[in-house]
């Protein structure tokens, strides 16, 4: 349910996000109540879901000429202190955005990324390629994820964007 509200959020603000920008300015990002950063390729919005049993936070920043966008987003997982469940909440995460946005999952894979376990997910969908990592440290769910043409969300832009992510402590 969750991941179908982030999903549908994402796609509504997309257009809006998409507005013509001059120039990639890669900028790190930080927020203290997230607890991590991220390089954007620009402006950076914020915006807010409140659900049943959490809040989701979410950050989007195009990149220049409506060529895609980068997205930040993370919630408190309502599990109690059950670590195990926390962790298992990302499994359906890609079958659970894919059914939403009407798209195809291509990949779906565990990851290590320094110290973080999680999931690395792209899905086709009609806008593009929807790559996305999700990760869960504690009872934190992060998700970052870019949307645009397969040869930008596989290129060096995607990497510098998916490799900058920091969890602060």
């Amino acid at each position: 349910m969750k991941s179908h509200l982030l999903a549908w959020s994402f796609v509504f603000c997309l257009p809006a996000l998409l507005s013509a920008q001059e120039e990639v300015k890669w900028e790190r990002f930080s927020n203290k109540d997230a607890k991590c950063s991220i390089l954007m390729p620009g402006k950076v919005t914020s915006q807010k879901q409140v659900q049943p049993n959490t809040t989701v936070y979410m950050f989007l920043s195009p990149f220049a000429d409506n060529m895609g966008v980068c997205l930040l987003a993370y919630n408190d997982l309502p599990v109690d202190g059950d670590l195990d469940a926390a962790a298992k909440a990302i499994v359906g995460v890609p079958e659970n955005v894919a059914r939403t946005l009407n798209g195809k999952v291509l990949s779906n894979k565990e990851i290590t990324f320094g110290k973080l376990k999680g999931r690395e997910f792209e899905i086709e969908i009609p806008l593009g390629i929807y790559r996305s990592r999700v990760y869960v440290v504690g009872t934190r769910l992060y998700q970052n994820t870019i949307v645009a043409k397969k040869e930008i969300t596989s290129g060096d832009d995607a990497k510098k964007f998916f490799e900058s992510f920091k969890v602060e402590k």
